[in-house]
């Protein structure tokens, strides 16, 4: 039987992690798969690491570092307990782990974090540090939040679903303590874990993924020439676009939101109506639809209207916008960003659930009974919450069990895998099925018939174009090396020829967990409309059959 050590990674005044490692502990002690105790790093006194010697030789001087190394010795395994400081873990558990070297080796861990956000960043953190000692680390990860399981964000009082043993964080420690013994029974530590039964991982599955276009409507001046089409043309190119799109067989089309001169795509149910008239299987999606800065009782009717004109293709993709200018356009307060979300959010749920809607708020008028018409071809009408980088963002849609969009523009995606664990983790806890929580990737990508010619074709545009954002948001100019390293094989630019692009989104199915959807943001450089329509038309006919022929031929498990 596995011997499991309960790390307390705290040694601070007042610390939470004991009661923590205590909870966990009494979650796990009844198992008859491993025995579980408690290792308190405070017990073993650990000064600032001061053995002269490298702790690779082994070669320990210090009584201090004797015994901790006689301890972890012993274990098999680890579930560390750590809380967040600063985006990582403690100073005390990081000391505590370079004391040692080979006793960490070839073992596994999973991990409990705890913070505002779950101490996901400071599991992330762990992570990197368990490579370098040559620990393999179960890819769940248990977040406890200051705000939902510790009372007054000072005693830890968690929810009492965490406690359940079908569904609840017990039940996830417990998959967690089967994928560490499955982990040791594998001779590679840098292998998969069991079948990752919890929650983070169980919509990895899904046999078929979603393919599309998003575009803004971009009337970008082409860098070269100088010359910018008009917004009559530039409105008649997109739904030419959107045509294609469902002529080629793509899944999903979607408009943005902008209130600026370089974008035609301010009122985005209008365009997708006209679209809607034109396409026969298509989905029509907002890209995001600036929900904080809209009313959204108008939103509900706009986009059912859309889904009787559409037969039941209309789809929402709410956020709050990466651009602030609807914000003042229509009177609201960028104090109240956030707030203004999560209310008008609550609003537009409760209008899709009842046509007689009772409602107050801050932000708006009460609704006192008042009915929303008309109502949706679909029920319920398909509303997903679409986000950046933001923790909490990822926790509020999966309490609410919405499909989640993300959008990565920059960096690599597999940066963004803790996030989309942490909203898969947050829906479970919220009691939603697995096959609810959806997530889908908002990408920058392109296509030509060469991986070099679509690379040349984009960049122009592409660099005008983020030259023209980091002015107003203090960003350096773009180069071409900075973006032909985010078109490498890890990078968030999904760029180039049809076989390279196939690839690249099953690498990034991969490293996300499994995505029900992908959209390519073709238009944030300036292309003629024939290079456009011939980059939709290979990714309909070319990428999206091999990317589906593969996940149903191996599904990300």
């Amino acid at each position: 039987m596995i011997k499991v050590g309960i790390i307390v990674g705290s040694t601070r005044p007042g610390r939470k992690a004991a009661a923590v490692a205590e909870w966990a502990h009494n979650l796990l002690k009844n198992r008859n798969d491993a025995e579980f105790e408690i290792v308190d790093i405070e017990d073993y006194k650990l000064p600032l690491l001061d053995e002269p010697v490298p702790p690779i030789m082994h070669q320990y001087g210090k009584a201090h570092t004797k015994s901790w190394s006689e301890k972890i010795a012993s274990l098999d395994a680890y579930i560390f307990v750590t809380p967040e400081y600063n985006h990582a873990t403690s100073a005390a558990l990081k000391n505590a782990i370079d004391f040692l070297y080979h006793e960490w080796n070839n073992k596994a861990a999973g991990f409990v974090g705890y913070g505002g956000a779950g101490g996901v960043r400071a599991v992330e953190n762990l992570r990197l540090v368990m490579g370098e000692i040559k620990i393999a680390d179960v890819r769940a990860q248990v977040a406890l939040s200051l705000y939902a399981d510790f009372e007054n964000f000072t005693t830890f009082k968690p929810h009492e679903q965490h406690d359940k043993a079908d569904g609840g964080r017990g039940d996830c420690l417990g998959h967690s303590t089967e994928d560490v013994a499955s982990s040791l029974r594998n001779t590679s530590t840098q292998s998969a874990f069991g079948d990752r039964k919890c929650a983070v991982d169980q919509m990895s599955g899904v046999a078929k993924m979603q393919i599309g276009v998003d575009s803004f409507g971009a009337v970008i001046s082409d860098p070269a020439t100088g010359l910018t089409v008009s917004a009559l043309q530039r409105m008649d190119n997109l739904l030419d676009e959107i045509v294609l799109a469902d002529q080629v067989g793509l899944d999903v089309f979607g408009i943005g939101e902008h209130h600026r001169s370089e974008f035609v795509d301010s009122a985005p149910p209008v365009i997708l109506g006209a679209a809607a008239t034109r396409t026969k299987n298509i989905l029509l999606t907002s890209a995001v639809t600036v929900l904080s800065a809209a009313d959204p009782v108008r939103i509900f009717q706009e986009f059912s209207t859309l889904d009787l004109i559409s037969h039941g293709r209309a789809e929402i993709v709410a956020g709050r916008g990466s651009s602030i200018e609807a914000f003042p356009l229509f009177g609201f307060d960028l104090g109240d960003y956030d707030s203004l979300f999560s209310e008008k959010l609550e609003l537009l749920l409760k209008i899709r659930e009842n046509t007689h809607v009772h409602w107050t708020g801050r932000h708006r008028a009460p609704l006192t009974g008042q009915a929303v018409y008309p109502r949706p071809l679909q029920d319920p009408l398909p509303i997903w919450v679409g986000v950046g980088g933001t923790p909490e963002s990822f926790v509020r849609a999966g309490t609410l069990g919405l499909p989640l969009m993300v959008a990565i523009i920059g960096g690599e995606p597999k940066r963004f895998r803790p996030l989309i664990d942490l909203y898969r983790e947050a829906g479970r806890r919220a009691g939603h099925p697995a096959e609810k929580l959806l997530v889908g990737l908002h990408a920058i990508g392109f296509l030509g018939d060469t991986t070099q010619e679509a690379a040349d074709d984009f960049y122009p545009g592409y660099a005008h174009t983020f030259t023209e954002i980091g002015k107003e948001r203090g960003w350096l100019p773009a180069t071409r090396a900075q973006f032909d390293a985010l078109r490498a094989p890890t990078g968030a630019l999904i760029i180039g020829d049809a076989e390279r692009v196939a690839e690249k989104i099953l690498y990034v199915n991969e490293v996300l967990g499994g995505l029900s959807r992908i959209t390519f943001q073709m238009g944030v450089s300036a292309l003629p409309h024939q290079k456009m329509l011939r980059s939709i038309e290979l990714l309909g006919t070319r990428v999206a059959p091999n990317v589906r022929k593969e996940r149903m031929a191996v599904p990300w498990h």
